[in-house]
């Protein structure tokens, strides 16, 4: 995947929705200047529709016996008269039928972030990891980001595969592939990982996503109301999945004490040696 990252610049605390974006403010045309180069960057890098139950048997293989899907019911996330009201429905539904034990399920907006760097409205994270208090603990620890949106990124009318199209469109409709693409990236360089999972949203409408540095596989579209038990696999098969099932770098480990305070002595060391 594209590794660009936007220019670094000083502002204020704040909660960004990408929906809430004001078109004419120049820091929102650069953010979409980037996702339309984010765009153009994975053009070609995208396989698909699969089918979602070859996806998952493919790349979300669960090792023993063959364990009972919860059922699972999502017609109350439709009845929400807002983005929130969605949210919480879905993870309302989400804990209701307790598909994902080992997972907690969050909505973003509520925390503050130090940057202008957009965020899912909602992702989910390791139960024994707790809330996510700041914006970088919520790239750091975020394990399955949920980008719920207006349009479809990946409908019929169009190719994200098409660079010269991409070249040439409007900045607004790169905007939903675009955001995903962010939203990977921050996830990707926040956290040691080969590959990571996303579930893309659309009304009632889901997607299935699989992402490394090469591009991603992404599935057909499905009716996760009319077919909650599509979703319900999904979400529970992932809760099931190690870390490196998720898709985390088994080659790395955290600092032990003494690897820590070696790395402390030896920056300090270095910083001395420029008399600071």
């Amino acid at each position: 995947m594209a590794n660009v990252a936007p220019p670094i610049q000083d502002c204020i605390p704040q909660v960004v929705h990408p929906e809430d974006h004001n078109h004419g403010d120049p820091m929102d045309m650069r953010v979409h200047k980037d996702h339309k180069y984010l765009c153009m960057e994975t053009a070609g890098s995208f396989v698909g529709p699969v089918l979602a139950k070859e996806f998952m048997k493919r790349f979300m293989n669960i090792p023993g016996r063959r364990r009972k899907i919860p059922r699972a019911d999502f017609s109350d996330v439709l009845k929400g008269t807002s983005n929130t009201n969605m949210y919480e429905s879905l993870i309302s539904a989400i804990k209701k039928s307790k598909i994902c034990p080992r997972m907690v399920f969050r909505r973003l907006s509520s925390i503050t972030q130090d940057d202008i760097a957009l965020r899912p409205d909602l992702a989910g994270f390791n139960a024994n990891d707790g809330e996510p208090s700041d914006n970088a603990a919520v790239w750091s620890s975020m394990q399955l980001c949920i980008d719920n949106r207006a349009e479809d990124a990946f409908d019929v009318a169009y190719d994200p595969n098409d660079r010269e199209s991409l070249r040439e469109s409007e900045g607004g409709s790169t905007k939903p592939l675009g955001q995903m693409i962010h939203y990977v990236r921050e996830q990707m360089s926040h956290q040691h990982r080969v590959f990571m999972f996303s579930l893309h949203t659309v009304h009632d409408s889901a997607r299935l996503i699989r992402w490394d540095r090469m591009g991603a596989i992404v599935t057909e579209a499905f009716n996760f109301v009319l077919q909650p038990q599509i979703l319900a696999e999904f979400l529970f098969r992932f809760s099931l999945l190690g870390p490196e099932g998720r898709g985390l770098d088994s080659s790395v480990e955290l600092a032990g004490p003494q690897e820590c305070h070696e790395f402390t002595e030896a920056v300090a060391n270095y910083l001395d040696s420029f008399g600071e």
